[in-house]
């Protein structure tokens, strides 16, 4: 977003620890081991992963729906969070939709006997033929390479259903939304981790030494 307007949130989400400064390994580095550090790190997780609270999860709901409705054009049928980070956000989008738990897409991460990762459906009861009625709205709740967006969109994908609109809460803006938007999927983010970055050096909550080191490790 252009300007930050949600400044109650944004000061809570750095408050409780959700966004810190130092140097950080990410996923990312699992597969690039000889990246920088991060300079920042995001954790959007509830407990015990994690330090949001149920309220903050649902406040950051009431602003991706209003999101949603502005942003998102195209009809869908379900929503589903990326395993595990994403679900409880898309909960808390089914809650203001006033849909049941029927309309949620439950996905699981799970493992091969060589040790390889992916994302699998996490129940068989859907029957959809890749139409319009099988349109899922994908929730997470940060964007950087996109990995995980990637498999959890070909495992919905292998499955029958369709996904145009990813939502996130932070885009850390290292390439995951234009990878995803080359892929024809549109990503909708609640905030750039530029415009936080801005409004915590504003705000003195962040050195000028961290405000550059941050913007440098953005490019």
């Amino acid at each position: 977003m252009g300007k930050i307007v949600f400044e109650e949130l944004v000061d809570k989400l750095f408050k409780i620890g959700a966004i810190k400064f130092g140097a950080f390994k990410l996923k990312f580095h699992e597969k690039n081991p000889k990246a920088p550090l991060s300079p920042f790190y995001i954790n959007l997780r509830m407990p015990p992963a994690g330090p949001l609270t149920q309220e903050i999860v649902d406040e950051i709901g009431k602003y991706l729906w209003a999101l949603i409705s502005v942003s998102v054009r195209h009809h869908y049928s379900y929503v589903s969070g990326v395993p595990q980070a994403g679900e409880p956000f898309a909960k808390a989008l089914l809650e203001l939709f006033k849909w049941s738990d029927g309309w949620r897409i439950k996905l699981r991460k799970a493992t091969t006997k060589n040790g390889y990762r992916f994302i699998e459906m996490a129940e068989e009861r859907y029957i959809v033929d890749g139409s319009d009625q099988s349109v899922v709205l994908l929730v997470d709740d940060l964007i950087t390479g996109a990995e995980s967006k990637v498999e959890t969109i070909m495992a919905l994908r292998s499955a029958g259903f369709i996904v145009r609109d990813v939502v996130v809460v932070i885009d850390r803006e290292q390439g995951g939304k234009e990878y995803l938007e080359k892929k024809g999927k549109k990503v909708h983010s609640l905030f750039k981790i530029s415009d936080l970055l801005k409004y915590y050096f504003k705000k003195g909550k962040i050195s000028e030494e961290k405000y550059d080191e941050a913007r440098f490790y953005l490019g």
